[in-house]
């Protein structure tokens, strides 16, 4: 709901609609004016900027990036691609969890939240599963972004982002904890939904969550789709 500041409401409305009808009458007065001085200062600020142009900035040619060309990166890193883990299921994310533990978190997008501990193994039960939950008839529809509390090594506090399959693809934000007795298992019971919007296409849903220095959850949306 919107309100109207009181000026704007009431018996002070048919006052406005007068004050619109003057305007009007006096809008080609107003607009002659207008344009006169927007032709003088315009005229002026030409004067001004050709004698004060600002000489262009000099670059280098070898600082341009072109298509095709290669050459060594600052240092001449070795670089390559290293296997972590397989036996994923659509993954499409990861996180690290603040609490020492050296493990990482796979968000994988059919709706299950996977771990691989400190010796580079997928654990078989998945530390969450809301596969019954989450919608995933379309590619960019699922189990989105997962991210955990810059205190999780104290309160266990976890966040995921997903589309919901009891609403036809809307998107909800949800809070979890980490259960009591076992660190590589969340506790379903837990949950607690902090916000959801109506998300009316199935494509561009985002899903990236990060904790900034300020201490608050940033979440990408996407743009809402059909794009």
């Amino acid at each position: 709901m919107i309100g109207l500041p009181k000026a704007f409401a009431g018996e002070r409305w048919p006052d406005l609609r007068k004050g619109v009808r003057i305007v009007r009458r006096r809008s080609f007065v107003v607009t002659s004016v207008a344009l006169l001085w927007a032709m003088l200062l315009g005229g002026l600020a030409q004067g001004t900027a050709a004698q004060e142009a600002t000489p262009d900035a000099e670059v280098s040619a070898a600082a341009v990036a072109r298509p095709g060309e290669s050459g060594p990166l600052p240092g001449d890193p070795a670089v390559q691609f290293v296997k972590v883990a397989d036996g994923l299921r659509d993954p499409v994310s990861v996180a690290a969890a603040p609490d020492g533990s050296g493990r990482l978190f796979v968000v994988e997008r059919v709706g299950f939240l996977r771990v691989i501990d400190e010796n580079g193994e997928v654990l078989e039960e998945p530390f969450l599963d809301i596969s019954s939950e989450v919608k995933i008839d379309f590619l960019e529809q699922g189990l989105l972004g997962v991210a955990f509390h810059p205190d999780y090594a104290e309160n266990g506090r976890f966040f995921v982002y997903y589309s919901d399959y009891r609403t036809q693809g809307d998107h909800f934000l949800v809070e979890y904890q980490v259960s009591a007795d076992d660190p590589n298992v969340a506790d379903p019971g837990s949950a607690r939904v902090l916000f959801s919007f109506e998300d009316p296409y199935v494509n561009h849903n985002g899903g990236t969550l990060l904790f900034g220095p300020d201490g608050y959850l940033y979440v990408a949306i996407g743009d809402g789709g059909l794009a």
